[in-house]
């Protein structure tokens, strides 16, 4: 049992619109499972047109005097409805779960011992990913000299892979979100979160790591994320421009540089390719589409000349802009697809 110390307290935020309430249910049990002493806990709702779901979370918190239910006006979004948990927090450090996805127990404990020993800002874990009922663990393996501070590894990490595009990939330091004014940007629909967490990363100080998958995330194929328009093609632009800067601001000059600027422009012609191929399996408009490939980041992207073969024929796909290659490809993908849920 960790001794009473009103200097440690956590604020977990939930934010939750016409989630299921089994899968909400799930989320609050395990939370109000853990030791919770020096907790609160925000529950959300973006004004859910499922009224009863929302009667149902009152109802079933209204004992936990340490749960709270903030009520938006209006359907705004995850980022808004994270925005006002920060803002309503009182916590020296904040947790965001998200409402289709639990916590192991024991985590809070296990957090608030080593913020206590540490005296750490930000405390980092692993977590595993849910596909239906299959668990697949996730372990990011940071390095002792890595998570204690931003360095090159972690920044390459952050320009290559998705380890820390969740805002619940860590514990957060209120007092870093707020003396550098950190928030979800809520015009934004795809990468809004690796963005808030690049501005926090960069100013974190001390950091400390759990070797253990305390998060379960539950994968959804059918997530917005998949989904084909034209805003989330202009918000990937945002990443792309981030990850960008992050390339010449703290790898340029490496030895490694020009493998990681390869491997970055790489993912964003995969990431277009996969727009845009998105977009003409959901049957959206093939002109809609196709603008996309006018769009600034885009044309950014195409005039990276170096890169290998991979690269090269991706940039040249993308360039010269072969509609039937992509429309023998999409066709691909649905008999591919029609295939797999036949053997089903």
């Amino acid at each position: 049992m960790i001794k009473k110390n009103e200097e440690i307290y956590i604020s977990i935020i939930v934010p939750f619109f016409n989630t299921k309430w089994k899968l909400l249910k799930k989320c609050i049990d395990s939370i109000a499972e853990q030791e919770r002493q020096y907790c609160e806990v925000i529950l959300v709702n973006d004004c859910s047109t499922d009224r009863e779901l929302a009667d149902k979370c009152c109802a079933y918190v209204k004992d936990f005097s340490d749960f709270i239910v903030l009520e938006n006006q209006k359907n705004s979004g995850v980022s808004f409805s994270r925005n006002q948990g920060i803002a309503q927090s009182r916590g020296r450090f904040l947790l965001f779960v998200d409402s289709d996805d639990w916590i192991e127990s024991g985590m809070l404990h296990d957090l608030l011992q080593v913020v206590q020993k540490e005296d750490c800002d930000t405390v980092f874990y692993e977590y595993n990913r849910w596909i239906e009922d299959k668990k697949v663990s996730v372990y990011r393996k940071l390095d002792k000299k890595d998570y204690q501070m931003l360095n090159f590894n972690m920044m390459e990490r952050m320009i290559l892979s998705n380890d820390f595009n969740s805002p619940w990939c860590c514990l957060y330091a209120k007092e870093i979100l707020d003396r550098n004014q950190i928030r979800f940007d809520c015009n934004t629909q795809l990468g809004e979160d690796f963005i808030f967490n690049v501005q926090y990363l960069k100013q974190y100080k001390k950091g400390r790591y759990l070797n253990k998958a305390y998060y379960n995330y539950r994968f959804n194929n059918a997530s917005a994320t998949n989904m084909f328009s034209t805003k989330k093609v202009e918000d990937t632009g945002k990443g792309y421009y981030t990850r960008k800067e992050l390339l010449k601001e703290y790898v340029s000059g490496s030895r490694p540089y020009v493998i990681v600027e390869r491997e970055f422009y790489s993912q964003y012609y995969r990431a277009i390719l996969i727009h845009i191929l998105n977009g003409l399996n959901s049957g959206s408009d093939k002109e809609e589409v196709f603008k996309c490939l006018e769009y600034g980041w885009v044309q950014d992207l195409i005039s990276y000349r170096d890169g290998g073969f991979i690269v090269r024929c991706e940039r040249a796909l993308i360039k010269k802009r072969c509609r039937k290659l992509f429309l023998c490809i999409s066709k691909v993908q649905k008999i591919k697809k029609q295939l797999y849920i036949g053997r089903k």
